[in-house]
């Protein structure tokens, strides 16, 4: 885990964030915030963030995943969901576990430009080069990312039938 450069008691999540991970300080669970800006370190919990992003959409995070549901198979149990927008483009976010976990981590697809299996870790490649390691299976993450393929395809493709030409 990275240093945080600062610390923040609220956070809006755009597409200039590239993950979210959980931190415990004393008995509570914070966020890591990797970003475009660099690393800061937020009072509320990944999930609570995702939340805050959904509701920011006009919506809501059971809705988010209902949305998602449409798009992808519904027996799913780690859907990754629409949490904000950027010049009409869908910025999508996954979880790498359980979101309700207190381990999980919330990573930005829109954001990833290399994936690099090892035999411990693999090493996720963001814009702007940011690199972080995360300790999980290829497989897990590859699955996750190809699964907010599909979600950001689909969204688009869904949401361009309503474009004006």
């Amino acid at each position: 885990m990275t240093v945080p450069t600062r610390f923040v008691s609220d956070y809006n999540i755009t597409s200039n964030t590239y993950l979210l991970e959980s931190k415990k300080q004393d008995k509570k669970i914070h966020t890591i915030v990797y970003e475009k800006s660099g690393v800061i370190e937020v009072s509320k919990r990944p999930l609570r963030l995702i939340h805050i992003a959904c509701e920011n959409m006009g919506s809501n995070y059971r809705a988010s995943i209902n949305r998602s549901k449409q798009f992808l198979d519904e027996n799913k149990h780690k859907f990754p969901l629409v949490v904000a927008t950027d010049y009409g483009h869908p910025q999508v976010m996954f979880p790498l576990m359980s979101p309700k976990s207190h381990n999980n981590i919330w990573v930005s697809f829109n954001a990833i430009t290399n994936i690099v299996n090892h035999r411990t870790h693999v090493t996720v490649t963001f814009k702007d080069s940011l690199e972080v390691d995360l300790f999980i299976h290829i497989s897990s993450l590859n699955n996750q990312y190809v699964t907010s393929a599909m979600l950001y395809k689909a969204i688009l493709k869904h949401w361009n039938r309503f474009v004006p030409l």
